[in-house]
């Protein structure tokens, strides 16, 4: 009785579509999406924000840590400015390195580039959603510039 429970609970999980793939220790390859951390609650910039998801995506510009935050932008015009607290908090939080994937034929990869994805719909994921990316020499550009404004 109880291993056919495990067994159908284990069906349930493996039969959900709306799970991100994982990598089960093999080496990941190009568009390989890696789920990092399960939805989680941020504060950025003094807001909460309902984060839908962070994973790595292997991309062959490199290893990308990309956040799924659901909402939609203010406009298409706002989309970077709205993504920077973000990627700033990633960077400065040391999220995007939480883990190190194998990947292009090595072991223990870094994140190269932090992305932000806006999603209006929390549960379908579309090429046309509002997406950022900066590397990650940009990201420590921006925000060296944040802060010698700062001191100004």
């Amino acid at each position: 009785m109880l291993r056919s429970i495990l067994l159908l609970s284990l069906c349930l999980v493996a039969c959900n579509r709306g799970l991100p793939m994982r990598n089960h220790g093999r080496p990941a390859t190009e568009n390989t999406r890696l789920e990092l951390a399960a939805p989680e609650t941020w504060i950025v910039e003094g807001t909460e924000v309902k984060e839908v998801a962070s994973y790595y995506m292997v991309l062959e510009a490199g290893l990308q840590y990309t956040i799924d935050i659901a909402r939609t932008p203010k406009s298409p015009v706002t989309v970077d400015e709205e993504a920077w607290p973000f990627i700033k908090f990633a960077f400065e939080t040391k999220r995007y390195l939480r883990a190190r994937i194998d990947a292009y034929e090595q072991k223990d990869v870094s994140a190269t580039r932090i992305g932000v994805r806006f999603r209006a719909n929390r549960f379908e994921h579309r090429q046309d959603d509002p997406t950022f990316v900066l590397g990650i020499s940009e990201v420590r550009r921006r925000i060296a510039e944040d802060s010698s404004r700062e001191t100004k």
